[in-house]
C-alpha cells in the first residue's frame, strides 16, 4: 500500500511538471523540447508499474514455491491433533516459508482483530497475489463450511500438492534436457566452427563484414558468447517452476 501511495505521488508530481513544461514549450515555440518530455513521461509512468508487476510476480513465485511444503506441513500438524488456528499460527511463525508465511500471518492478524477464521481465510484468499494459494484457501473454506474433517482435507491436499510439485519439476527437467541440446549447439559447437572458419579466413583476407578478423574474434568471445549465455540463463529462469 505504501509503495502504491509513493508511486501515485510521483506520478502526480510528474504530471504537474509535464503541464508546466508543455506550457513553456508552447510559449517558446520549440517543438524539439517535446521529445525529452515525452520520453520522461513514458519512463516515469512505465517504470513504476513494471517495478510493481515484477514485485508481484516475485512474491507470487515465492509463495507458490513453498506452498506444497506448507500444505504437507499443515497435514502433519493436523494429524497430531492441532486445530486449524493453531496450524495456521505455526505456519505463520515459520520464517523459512518467506512470503507464504506472511500470508498466513495475515489470517492470524484478522482473527486477532475479531474476525472469524472463515472470514479471515476468505479475506486473505481475495487479497493474495498467488492463484495457487487462493485456490487452496477457497477449498479450505469449502471444507470448513461443509463440515468436512480438516485433517482429511489437508491429507488429500498434501497428496495433490506433492503430485503437483513433482509434475512441475518433471516438466522443468524435460525442458532443460531439450534446451541443453540447443545450448551445446549454439554456445559450444557453433563458436568452435566459427573460430575454425576465422582461422582459415586470416590467411585469405584481412577483414570480414568490414571488421578486422582479430576484432571479430574478440567480439565473438567477449560479447556474443556471453550474451548468448546470459540469454539462456534468463530463459531457463523463466522456465523454472514456481
Amino acid at each position: 500500500m505504501l509503495a502504491r501511495t509513493f508511486i501515485s505521488i510521483i506520478l502526480f508530481n510528474t504530471t504537474i511538471f509535464a503541464l508546466f513544461y508543455l506550457i513553456i514549450t508552447i510559449i517558446l515555440r520549440n517543438t524539439l523540447l517535446l521529445l525529452p518530455l515525452i520520453v520522461s513521461i513514458v519512463a516515469v509512468w512505465l517504470v513504476p508499474y513494471l517495478y510493481l508487476d515484477h514485485k508481484r510476480r516475485s512474491k507470487e513465485a515465492a509463495i507458490e514455491r513453498n506452498l506444497p511444503f506448507i500444505i504437507v506441513h499443515m497435514a502433519s500438524l493436523a494429524s497430531s491433533g492441532l486445530n486449524l488456528k493453531e496450524i495456521i499460527k505455526i505456519i505463520a511463525d515459520t520464517e523459512e516459508y518467506g512470503e507464504a508465511s506472511k500470508e498466513f500471518e495475515k489470517i492470524i492478524d484478522y482473527i486477532d482483530i475479531g474476525l472469524s477464521i472463515s472470514d479471515a481465510i476468505k479475506l486473505v484468499a481475495e487479497e493474495t497475489d498467488s492463484q495457487y494459494l487462493k485456490e487452496f484457501l477457497e477449498e479450505l473454506l469449502l471444507a470448513l463450511h461443509s463440515g468436512q474433517s480438516i485433517r482429511e482435507f489437508l491429507e488429500v491436499s498434501a497428496e495433490s500438492a506433492i503430485i503437483h510439485y513433482k509434475s512441475q519439476n518433471e516438466k522443468f527437467i524435460q525442458a532443460l534436457k531439450t534446451f541443453s541440446d540447443i545450448y551445446v549447439g549454439i554456445v559450444v559447437t557453433a563458436p568452435i566452427i566459427l573460430i575454425s572458419v576465422i582461422i582459415v579466413l586470416t590467411s585469405l583476407a584481412e577483414k570480414v563484414f568490414g571488421l578486422p578478423i582479430p576484432l571479430l574474434t574478440l567480439l565473438m568471445v567477449y560479447v556474443i558468447v556471453p550474451v548468448i549465455n546470459l540469454s539462456m540463463l534468463i530463459f531457463i529462469s523463466k522456465l523454472q517452476p514456481k
